[in-house]
């Protein structure tokens, strides 16, 4: 991502900035009932900070509502809640979501985003992921398979789309 993003500078000078290496982790989650039937669909977003913590959110996903458009408004919304200064890591079992910030972020960046499907979210978390001084990770994680995290960021995606 680093490629992507590119370096932070101060002054003219490249810098790490980011407070004590604290590391914030989030599961992210994207659920849509009758995915596939625009006139029935409903879609949510869950993201989980940990268990009780009051970052934890399950919401109803505006605009088109497909599975795919919850877990990137998932991503946005883990972004919003984070302090820019902590290392933010968002583990997520969508590769869709992993695959358009990394694998095909360098085209959609020099191209724009267009009608590439959810563009409108990837372009508001390039840029906010582009003004925080500290990195964002992302990590790929298998959907129901017991982790409890992620299997939270499920059932609140879920609670978010009915």
């Amino acid at each position: 991502m680093r490629k992507a993003y590119g370096p932070v500078y101060v002054n003219g000078e490249k810098v790490q900035v980011y407070v004590d290496g604290e590391k914030v982790q989030v599961y992210v989650d994207g659920s849509c009932t009758n995915n596939g039937n625009a006139a029935n669909a409903q879609a949510g977003s869950g993201v989980v900070f940990g268990p009780g913590n009051w970052r934890n959110v399950a919401v109803r996903v505006p605009g088109e509502q497909t599975n795919n458009r919850g877990e990137a408004f998932a991503a946005l919304q883990a972004i919003l809640a984070c302090d820019v200064h902590k290392h933010l890591e968002i583990f997520s079992d969508s590769e869709f979501v992993i695959r358009s910030l990394t694998h095909w972020l360098a085209t959609r960046v020099s191209t724009g985003w267009g009608e590439a499907a959810q563009g409108d979210l990837f372009d508001d978390i390039v840029w906010l992921i582009r003004r925080r001084p500290a990195p964002v990770s992302l990590r790929k994680v298998k959907a129901h398979s017991g982790n409890a995290h992620d299997d939270g960021a499920d059932a609140l995606a879920k609670q978010g789309a009915a």
